[in-house]
């Protein structure tokens, strides 16, 4: 057998292994082109949910404030998770100020968009700050924060 009809018959094997469900022809001439489309259908179509939800929030009536909480809302509801710069704030809050951040309503308001990890993660970097640039935080600091977060999940 040459090597042409050796790849023509690779091909003829493959074409006898399934239907195209993008263009219904039996053989699929190009099954991974096949996979592809499918792929960007799926896509597609889950991003035509998500467009219009970014749309209805464009409307002049629609504060930029609101916008901002109803993204950053659907995005804590798909990933369970505040969004990173959500977390870093009152980082930034908690290493300046320490402990008299947590009466501050904009830190308050971030720490309660934290999921449970995110705000053990906090706790874990506030204790390990590097003493030559701030103070770490003790157990009792800690505490302190983790009771106001608890209570803004209530």
């Amino acid at each position: 057998m040459t090597r042409g009809a050796l790849a023509a018959g690779a091909i003829v094997m493959s074409r006898a292994e399934s239907a195209c469900p993008t263009r219904g022809s039996n053989p699929c001439i190009n099954p991974n082109f096949c996979q592809l489309c499918a792929d960007a259908d799926r896509r597609k179509a889950r991003g035509d949910a998500h467009l219009a939800f970014l749309r209805s929030l464009m409307p002049d009536e629609v504060s930029l404030d609101r916008a901002w909480d109803e993204i950053n809302r659907a995005a804590r509801e798909r990933y369970n998770a505040a969004p990173k710069p959500t977390v870093e704030a009152p980082m930034y809050s908690l290493r300046e100020r320490g402990v008299r951040a947590l009466e501050e309503p904009n830190t308050l308001r971030r720490l309660s968009e934290l999921s449970e990890a995110q705000i053990k993660e906090v706790c874990r970097r506030i204790q390990n700050f590097k003493p030559e640039i701030e103070r770490p935080w003790s157990p009792d600091d800690v505490a302190t924060l983790i009771v106001k977060w608890r209570k803004l999940h209530e």
